[in-house]
């Protein structure tokens, strides 16, 4: 990113159509130590291959390592279903679970994308600014009976929202997508992040006051007992959290879609 990227409305208008998991990686890709981590996965593969094949470190939450220069709208970001309660469970149906679904990809509406990673296969149905995550643990067959694992803890009401949410899908594969939710908090972390990349470019807090939430200040003392001084302190104190690992946080926020 340019130093100047950061004062531009429209780069990070696209930030607007992401789901939490989206902005999640919009806040991962900027964390120096996993930059630092894809690039030594990177550097390790072999000539030819594309994906970079190491498994990222749990921490991350990732079930394979994605470029950290490409922002959320450029690539799949493959969560661990550990991490991401809105990412449904496929097991093999049994006898008893008549009219379960049957996995057939291709008549399914929107794009897929999938990933084979070493925790198992990850599918990502996109429909609009919609997203359907769904993991297994081998590769389901074309045709093969399936029904989705709900572990009864405290993610369970997620897991039940995002099942409802694929079903209807398919059910009703024309209607319109739906919108991510939650844009009173995508906004605020849209801000977070603007603020967080003006600090990266070295701005000060005051510069990025000025042009983030439009204060104006004109001595030292003004800057002193300004509001405007306190909140961009706290953008900047949630920003480096988010990135240091509280990004984990938002993917198990209700609501997302």
């Amino acid at each position: 990113m340019s130093d100047e990227h950061w004062r531009d409305d429209g780069a990070y208008a696209y930030q607007h159509e992401l789901t939490l998991a989206g902005v999640a990686w919009e806040f991962l890709r900027r964390n120096a130590d996993y930059q630092a981590d894809y690039a030594a996965a990177a550097s390790r593969r072999a000539p030819g291959i594309a994906p970079v094949e190491a498994a990222p470190d749990p921490g991350w939450g990732l079930s394979c390592f994605a470029d950290p220069s490409q922002s959320a709208n450029q690539l799949p970001i493959f969560w661990r279903p550990q991490v991401n309660p809105r990412t449904l469970v496929l097991t093999a149906a049994s006898p008893i679970d008549e009219g379960a679904l049957c996995f057939d990809p291709a008549a399914w509406p929107g794009r897929l994308e999938q990933s084979i990673a070493a925790d198992g296969v990850h599918l990502l149905l996109r429909f609009g600014a919609e997203e359907h995550r769904l993991w297994a643990p081998e590769p389901p067959r074309p045709g093969q009976p399936l029904v989705v694992a709900q572990p009864l803890d405290a993610d369970l009401a997620i897991r039940a929202d995002a099942a409802d949410r694929f079903l209807r899908r398919l059910r009703k594969p024309a209607a319109a997508p739906a919108r991510p939710q939650r844009p009173t908090l995508v906004r605020r972390m849209i801000l977070t992040l603007r603020a967080l990349d003006g600090r990266n470019a070295g701005v000060s807090q005051r510069r990025i006051a000025e042009v983030l939430l439009r204060v104006r200040c004109a001595s030292p003392r003004e800057w002193e007992d300004c509001s405007g001084r306190a909140l961009t302190a706290r953008l900047l104190r949630a920003g480096a959290a988010l990135r240091g690992g509280g990004y984990l946080d938002l993917l198990r926020r209700g609501g997302d879609r």
